[in-house]
């Protein structure tokens, strides 16, 4: 009888091992769903300035060139802390890394909705786009931590496309909040869904 033999015939190591690898099976793919969502919350708070372009404009009297520094402050820290994050990711437990980003998005949207003035505007995004910088190679580190390589096209493809699906829901729902209670509740929406 082959030892590499499961069901009610294996022997009980091999039962053993196969229960073992459903067990990581099932739990790698609920990291991989969890990751998705990360991507997707991420994704839609990039967005959100957007969106809320015009009636952010004319309620705070920004002009173009001030709400140009407002979108661009994202990025200032933005791709230098992503390479900080994935440095981190080797050295630290992703699952702490990944809590500590969706934390900080969640608490950089909401000042947001207090501000008004130009200088705290371009505080609260550039530290915004510094807590978001790390999540792609972080949430793709993970990723390849729970999948063996003959079985990471799958999730990481579901974690690509959760950027996707993130825009889509963004632009979809982004406007109709903005419509019907005003700017700032995309902000308090978003930072809510991060902390929860």
């Amino acid at each position: 009888m082959s030892s590499s033999q499961s069901g009610p015939d294996a022997p009980p190591a091999a039962a053993a091992a196969s229960t073992i690898e459903l067990f990581h099976g099932v739990k790698a793919w609920s990291m991989a769903v969890m990751l998705f969502v990360f991507i997707i919350v991420n994704f839609a708070d990039k967005v959100v300035l957007g969106p809320v372009a015009v009636p952010m404009m004319a309620e705070l009297g920004f002009s173009p060139t001030e709400f140009g520094l407002i979108g661009s402050s994202f990025f200032w820290l933005f791709a230098v802390t992503g390479i900080a994050g994935g440095r981190l990711a080797d050295r630290m437990p992703s699952k702490w890394l990944l809590l500590a980003m969706a934390a900080a998005w969640s608490l950089t949207q909401l000042p947001m909705v207090l501000c008004s003035s130009v200088g705290a505007f371009v505080l609260a995004r550039t530290l915004f786009g510094m807590g978001e910088g790390p999540a792609w190679p972080v949430a793709l580190h993970a990723v390849y931590k729970w999948f063996p390589d003959r079985r990471r096209n799958l999730p990481v493809a579901l974690l690509s496309q959760g950027g996707a699906i993130g825009l889509l829901l963004a632009g979809l729902t982004i406007p109709l909040v903005t419509r019907e209670f005003g700017w700032r509740a995309s902000f308090i929406g978003l930072g809510s869904i991060g902390l929860s």
